[in-house]
C-alpha cells in the first residue's frame, strides 16, 4: 500500500505537471451547449460545404466515405439544415439534419440520448422515400452512442431491417463519429484552429 500510494502521488504529479505544459483538461464544450441541439448544429456546421470552417466540401465528403455514399457528389451540396419540417404524412415532425444535394439528401436522426418517440424513425423514412426518385436517392442516417437499431417504439423490427437492406437507413454509432474527427485531426491541410475545436469536439462526445 505505501508503495501504491507513491506510484499515485508520482502520477497525480506527473498529470499535473502534464496539464499546466499542455492544458489536456481544457475543453471549449465545457462552455457550450452541447446538449442534442448543440451536437446537431455542431456536426451540420462542419458538413455545410459553404460553412464558416472554410473547407469546402472536405468535411462533407469524408463523412459521406464514412456512411458508404463515397459516390455521392459533396461539392454538389445545396443546402444544409437543422430542424427541418416534414410533411409527407401531416406528422409536423422535424428531422435533425437534413443535407441536400443535387441528385441525393441526407437525413441525420441524432440520438445521442434521447428516447425515441412514437413512430419517429418510420415516418422520416416515409418523408425521404416521398423525396426519393431516379434523380434523388436518400438515406436516413440513424445516429446513437453505440450504433443500435431504433427500437421497435419508433419503427417496427421487420420494416426496420428491410430499410436497413434497402439501404434506405443507416445505422452510425458516435464511436465510429469518434474516428472520422480523429482522422481529421490529423489532417496538417486542415487549419490548426479547426484541429483544436475537431480535437475537443472527439474528446468531449468519447467522455460524455
Amino acid at each position: 500500500l505505501n508503495q501504491m500510494t507513491e506510484w499515485l502521488n508520482e502520477a497525480r504529479r506527473t498529470h499535473q505537471n502534464l496539464n499546466k505544459k499542455d492544458a489536456v483538461e481544457f475543453n471549449v464544450f465545457r462552455y457550450i451547449t452541447a446538449d442534442e441541439n448543440g451536437l446537431s448544429r455542431i456536426l451540420a456546421d462542419l458538413l455545410d460545404v459553404r460553412g464558416v470552417h472554410g473547407q469546402q466540401a472536405h468535411f462533407l465528403s469524408t463523412f459521406l466515405d464514412l456512411i458508404g455514399k463515397s459516390l455521392w457528389d459533396a461539392t454538389s451540396c445545396r443546402f444544409v439544415e437543422c430542424e427541418q419540417q416534414t410533411d409527407a404524412l401531416g406528422t409536423k415532425r422535424r428531422i435533425d439534419i437534413v443535407v441536400q444535394g443535387e441528385r441525393w439528401t441526407l437525413g441525420i436522426e441524432n440520438k445521442p440520448s434521447a428516447a425515441d418517440q412514437p413512430n419517429q424513425v418510420l415516418d422520416y423514412l416515409h418523408e425521404l422515400r416521398k423525396r426519393h426518385s431516379v434523380l434523388n436517392e436518400t438515406v436516413l442516417i440513424y445516429l446513437g452512442p453505440e450504433g443500435s437499431k431504433p427500437t421497435p417504439f419508433s419503427i417496427d423490427e421487420h420494416q426496420c431491417d428491410a430499410a436497413l437492406q434497402s439501404g434506405e437507413l443507416v445505422l452510425l454509432s458516435y464511436q465510429r463519429l469518434v474516428v472520422w474527427l480523429e482522422g481529421l485531426c490529423k489532417n496538417d491541410d486542415i487549419p490548426y484552429r479547426l484541429r483544436v475545436f475537431l480535437f475537443d469536439l472527439q474528446r468531449f462526445i468519447s467522455v460524455n
